[in-house]
């Protein structure tokens, strides 16, 4: 199972254009499908709060309510998520913290903490590699070296 960072769902989708990151996000969302894609709950919240601007109405709400249907990913919440908020919160902290002391940002974090938590997940792609990269357990591509790798 590979994870999906926001940036490359953005480059893709919102700000798609003629240059190569786009190019390759689109071609990577293509390839990689048949079930075996995810992204964070964080990551279809940060997806949206970026692209609404620039969506219709209709267009952001279908993405908010059914981004597993209309990119073809499984969204993938906390492990703990069946804790009452009030547990949840009181070990927030310990999956944080080893990520925050390596000095990742808090929502960066938080989306690599949900994934890691999940042991099917073996790699993050993302447009920012240099973020993550040796911060975490997970192979670490950009859409570009995955398929170049794969092909």
């Amino acid at each position: 199972m590979i994870a999906v960072d926001s940036d490359v769902f953005l480059s893709a989708k919102v700000f798609s254009g003629k240059d190569e990151r786009s190019r390759k996000s689109n071609e990577f969302l293509v390839a990689v499908t048949g079930g075996n894609m995810c992204t964070t709950v964080i990551n279809v919240f940060e997806v949206c709060g970026v692209a609404g601007p620039h969506l219709e109405e209709e267009e952001l709400r279908k993405w908010l309510h059914n981004f597993r249907g209309t990119f073809g990913v499984q969204i993938l919440l906390p492990r703990d998520a069946a804790l009452p908020l009030g547990s949840f919160f009181r070990i927030l902290p310990t999956i944080l913290f080893g990520k925050l002391h390596k000095g990742m940002r808090f929502g960066d974090a938080l989306i690599i903490g949900i994934v890691e938590g999940h042991p099917e997940i073996r790699e993050f792609v993302t447009w920012n590699v240099k973020d993550f990269d040796g911060r975490t357990r997970l192979r670490v591509s950009s859409p570009a070296d995955y398929l170049a790798r794969v092909r």
